[in-house]
């Protein structure tokens, strides 16, 4: 969650490997927790072929 609190709207993303969906879906509940504590809004975008998740904060 350290790496979260870094992210700059509009800055660079993190990137996260994956192994399987099951990791995304954990993921991605757990930014939405960290979203719903911090008041932020830090979205996920996925590129399946090299099974990465990238997260980013919004403008």
């Amino acid at each position: 969650m350290d790496a979260l609190d870094k992210l700059e709207p509009g800055g660079q993303a993190v990137e996260v490997s994956y192994s399987d969906e099951k990791s995304v879906n954990s993921m991605r509940t757990a930014v939405y927790q960290y979203n719903q504590e911090n008041n932020v809004k830090i979205k996920s975008g996925k590129d399946t072929g090299n099974k990465n998740i990238y997260f980013y904060r919004e403008k």
